[in-house]
């Protein structure tokens, strides 16, 4: 039995988001967001305790979110379930109160996910 290691549940969504440095910033989508991260999909290789910048509009808002976040897991499959789970490190304080502002809007009960 796999135990759950997360502070935070997280809820099934999908938006665009951008993955990078100051330099370079590449598209993906986020398909899960909690209070405390999020899923990316990738197929870019990174390890556990990978450090870079994500910036996102949630659905139907305006102001970009920006965050620095951590790599907690990877999977890579060659799947269409490729992808990287990060943890918020650090947001100003408004982007973490948009967040938590939308989660709370949604109509539904979310579930943890499954241990990785």
């Amino acid at each position: 039995m796999k135990i759950e290691r997360r502070q935070n549940f997280r809820v099934n969504t999908e938006f665009e988001i951008e993955f990078g440095s100051e330099d370079e910033f590449i598209s993906s989508y986020c398909l899960d967001l909690g209070q405390g991260g999020l899923f990316l999909k990738t197929d870019s290789p990174f390890a556990k305790g990978d450090n870079f910048v994500v910036k996102f509009n949630l659905p139907q808002a305006k102001q970009t979110i920006e965050a620095k976040v951590e790599v907690r897991w990877s999977r890579k499959l060659g799947s269409v379930n490729d992808g990287i789970g990060v943890r918020f490190e650090s947001m100003n304080r408004g982007d973490y109160l948009k967040i938590s502002t939308y989660l709370d809007g949604l109509d539904l009960i979310p579930q943890p996910d499954k241990a990785i």
